[in-house]
């Protein structure tokens, strides 16, 4: 064994120092150490969740906490972003971060330093995203053009329940990286014979792109809204909202629509997050 290690050096990942193969999982975790940094947040995080019994409204992502006075509690946008309750929840978003990041992560993905930042950018722009669908949502009861005239008490109600809208996990990220990912292949498959290719609707100059001509070419696959659908079907708890947001996100991010500077520094993203809360929100404006 030790003999073919040294004719192939490519196999010296699957043993150590004294010949004992490695489990191919666990290099894969050392090797991504961004992942494995998500995975041991998350999964701890539910399990002190669970062991003090916390309730999911105190670390929740909510429309009225976040965004209506007193309140404006903005840092629900990380807490709800990184809470599991529900054990299926908590191992099906485990299980989609480690395949997708060991995808992203890796040689041929974005690298660790900027994978990890790019996680912590979208909690707070796939909340914001969020957040918007919402206050949109409201507008429109509010102008009668959904759910009624707009005027009646029924209307009423119906504004207080998306006022009280709250949601938690990190499936707005995923859905995110779900693009990304399926927007990097020329086609993405739903199982072995159900497979759709990844469309380039038009080319558009960005003077922020990282290509050379500083053209971007805007691609599309079906493969994110199927997943949306099936799990709004099979799962009927789950956020379509947060979701939604999250596919979003992964758009612009894999358009390079925004410069950046926006999905890959947090000491960029997070003050002109606040700085557009005081101004957006609370309506005091910039202060020069």
């Amino acid at each position: 064994d030790m003999e073919d290690i040294r004719k192939k050096p490519q196999l010296q990942r699957q043993f150590d120092a004294s010949g004992i193969h490695i489990n191919d999982n666990l290099h894969e975790i050392i090797q991504h150490p961004a992942t494995s940094l998500l995975l041991i947040l998350n999964i701890t995080l539910a399990y002190l969740y669970w062991n003090h019994r916390s309730s999911p409204q105190r670390v929740a992502i909510h429309y009225e906490r976040m965004v209506a006075r007193p309140y404006y509690e903005l840092w629900r946008c990380l807490t709800g972003q990184t809470a599991h309750f529900e054990v299926w929840h908590l191992g099906f978003n485990m299980l989609s971060l480690y395949n997708l990041g060991i995808q992203l992560e890796g040689d041929s993905g974005y690298g660790s330093i900027p994978f990890l930042f790019r996680n912590i950018c979208l909690m707070p722009l796939t909340t914001l995203v969020y957040v918007g669908f919402i206050r949109l949502q409201i507008w429109m009861v509010r102008n009668g053009r959904l759910g009624g005239s707009g005027s009646g008490g029924g209307s009423g109600d119906t504004v207080e329940r998306l006022r009280q809208t709250s949601g938690v996990g990190f499936s707005g990220v995923l859905f995110a990286w779900l693009v990304v990912s399926c927007l990097k292949r020329n086609s993405s498959c739903i199982t072995s014979k159900l497979c759709f290719k990844t469309h380039e609707i038009m080319n558009i100059p960005l003077p922020w792109s990282e290509a050379t001509d500083n053209y971007i070419a805007l691609k599309f696959n079906w493969v994110p809204i199927i997943h949306l659908a099936i799990a709004q079907i099979v799962m009927r708890r789950v956020s379509f909202l947060g979701h939604l947001s999250g596919i979003v996100c992964g758009f612009i991010l894999h358009w390079d629509v925004l410069p950046m500077e926006v999905f890959w520094c947090p000491q960029v993203v997070f003050p002109a997050g606040l700085l557009f809360h005081w101004w957006w929100v609370r309506g005091v404006g910039v202060v020069a």
